[in-house]
């Protein structure tokens, strides 16, 4: 486990020297901002046309926001982790590491979940 602390955490020193790190953090940001604001602005509005048209239904937080919302941060996360993924293994192949890498009398397991 500690083969694993080590290598994330110097993947993530070299990965947040560059600002692509934090432009990828305020791209995800943002969009999970927007996202959870239309599901929100979404629920109020619902909320109010029923309540408009006088039914006592009432609506879940967690089905009209909190369901959809997840959902759509899953789908925005498997888009850009491999896109973080595939920069971190360019570059090791870039700067000739990855040989070293594994040549070393590490488990791939670790390399893996260190990466």
């Amino acid at each position: 486990m500690k083969k694993t602390y080590t290598i994330l955490k110097r993947e993530l020193k070299s990965y947040f020297v560059s600002p692509i790190a934090y432009i990828v953090l305020l791209v995800f940001t943002v969009l999970s901002g927007v996202f959870f604001f239309i599901y929100l602005q979404g629920f109020a509005q619902a909320q109010f046309d029923t309540r408009a048209q006088l039914f006592q239904q009432s609506f879940s937080l967690t089905e009209f926001v909190l369901q959809p919302y997840f959902g759509t941060i899953s789908v925005l996360l498997l888009l850009i982790i491999p896109m973080l993924t595939m920069r971190l293994l360019s570059e090791e192949k870039k700067q000739h590491t990855s040989e070293l890498l594994f040549t070393s009398p590490i488990k791939v397991i670790h390399i893996v979940l260190g990466k």
